[in-house]
């Protein structure tokens, strides 16, 4: 039977934390600028009227990924721009996200995250992916 419990939030394996994953787009112009590889988390609380991706609620639904099996199939192709989180909730997964969005921005991939508008994460910043949760760029965010 598997095994379709959600990640803890610190679990670590081998090739990193465990993301819970609703899809993948490996090859997408539409979620960001440039080509994108889109992951799609699984698991969202808010249930918002019109959701593009009511599927990706149940946090129990969807499978699990490593940090680095992720980031060893955005590597795998040399035309991708950039790497969007969307869901699902990205940010219900930050811990996980944070650690795949260090590696993707090392490899000199810009990084875009879905919400409920498109939060672009500037490729000049050098603090980290959690600079989104910052007042400026989330004052009209329902959390």
């Amino acid at each position: 039977m598997e095994d379709n419990s959600r990640p803890e939030e610190n679990e670590k394996k081998k090739d990193g934390m465990t993301l819970r994953v609703c899809g993948i787009e490996p090859e997408s112009i539409v979620d960001g600028p440039g080509f994108r590889y889109v992951l799609f988390v699984q698991g969202c609380p808010h249930h918002c009227h019109g959701c593009h991706n009511p599927e990706s609620w149940d946090p129990k639904a969807g499978f699990d990924m490593t940090t680095g099996e992720v980031f060893a199939e955005i590597m795998e192709n040399p035309y991708l721009r950039g790497v969007t989180f969307s869901g699902g909730e990205p940010f219900e997964q930050v811990p996980a996200l944070l650690e795949l969005a260090k590696m993707c921005r090392e490899a000199g991939l810009s990084l875009m995250s879905w919400r409920q508008d498109m939060i672009r994460i500037p490729t000049s910043c050098s603090a980290c992916w959690m600079c989104l949760l910052t007042a400026d760029m989330m004052k009209n965010c329902a959390i």
